[in-house]
């Protein structure tokens, strides 16, 4: 699978800089980098990615591609076999996003179905 391909790199524009498109961005790169398959869900839009959290208790933006992510993964039989729900998806997408990113102050999966 070649993921530059399907999904060409986008620089960020840093004269017109954008937050959401930026927070969309590391997420997008952490899911492809640790599931490359997730480039063949044509369901799995920018908004799974990075979209405003509607409580502001969780944060500022949410990622809610594990779930979605995960059910594909396990119907078509691609799941790692250390992950076992969505949950555990999300925190190897955490675990992909450099620590020392620029824009991502905290990360954290929420209880349920593994928002991020």
């Amino acid at each position: 699978l070649n993921l530059p391909i399907l999904f060409p790199s986008q620089p960020l524009d840093l004269t017109a800089p954008s937050l959401s498109r930026a927070v969309c961005r590391i997420f997008q790169d952490a899911v492809y980098t640790t599931f490359p398959l997730a480039a063949a869900i044509p369901t799995l839009e920018r908004k799974h990615f990075a979209s405003l959290c509607t409580k502001k208790a969780f944060g500022d933006y949410q990622c809610t591609a594990a779930m979605s992510l995960f059910q594909k993964l396990k119907l078509w039989g691609a799941l790692p076999p250390d992950v076992v729900s969505s949950q555990s998806l999300a925190q190897k997408i955490i675990d992909a996003i450099p620590i020392d990113n620029p824009v991502i102050d905290e990360l954290a999966v929420a209880k349920g179905p593994g928002f991020i």
